[in-house]
């Protein structure tokens, strides 16, 4: 089943810059996205939570992969909870650290989390908490997001055109010509603080593709 990659906003930025050094996204804009709601932002415990999947598909021209198909859920649910819909918090924390080693799903974090949406869970005595999942789930996967996604590489409009000249050096390319690939709907671009991001892989792709049939044709 799908586990969202929840993260912090300053653990998300400090995984997209491990996963890419030359990343032209700041923290400054990352935060402005979330401040702008262009994400889906959760409070966990007094921090501004995100879910790295959705970051990462944000800079795609695809977009996030959603199912909104309430049969599809409970089918995952009932994969999770075959005898229903109850997990106890050390089974709930488990599911989310064998998925994702750097989950914030862990039990000290989460008892603080539950017991701002006290809906969530029951608590029989300090030990034995007991949480409904799907409910749970719902709160941390709003949008019904159902697929993991790899991080693009995000660059500024000038870095892109230099590193598409430097790969593919001969023939020399024109400027106008590349700067009509980027403007094709099939590239990714978001305008942020003045500044252009761009999703590099989606230029490239559009690049060749489009490169090369040029070529040929004539």
């Amino acid at each position: 089943m799908y586990l969202p990659r929840l993260r912090k906003l300053s653990d998300a930025y400090e995984e997209i810059k491990r996963l890419d050094p030359e990343t032209a996204l700041t923290f400054r804009q990352l935060r402005s996205m979330a401040e702008r709601r262009d994400l889906t932002i959760l409070k966990y415990n007094n921090a501004w939570v995100v879910n790295m999947d959705e970051l990462f598909a944000h800079f795609t021209t695809r977009g996030v992969t959603r199912c909104i198909n309430e049969n599809f859920w409970q089918n995952e649910f009932a994969t999770i909870c075959p005898k229903g819909s109850i997990m106890t918090l050390p089974d709930l924390c488990l599911l989310f650290q064998n998925q994702d080693s750097n989950s914030l799903i862990y039990n000290r974090n989460l008892r603080k989390f539950l017991q701002e949406n006290d809906e969530l869970y029951i608590a029989l005595n300090q030990n034995r908490w007991f949480i409904n999942f799907p409910e749970f789930y719902r709160k941390i996967n709003p949008l019904g997001v159902c697929q993991k996604e790899t991080l693009p590489r995000i660059r500024g409009q000038i870095s892109a055109l230099k590193l598409i000249k430097q790969t593919y050096p001969k023939p020399k390319i024109k400027k106008e010509y590349l700067l009509q690939i980027l403007q094709m709907s099939t590239v990714k671009k978001y305008q942020i603080g003045g500044h252009w991001l761009i999703n590099y892989d989606e230029f490239e792709q559009e690049f060749l593709r489009h490169f090369y049939v040029v070529k040929k044709t004539n």
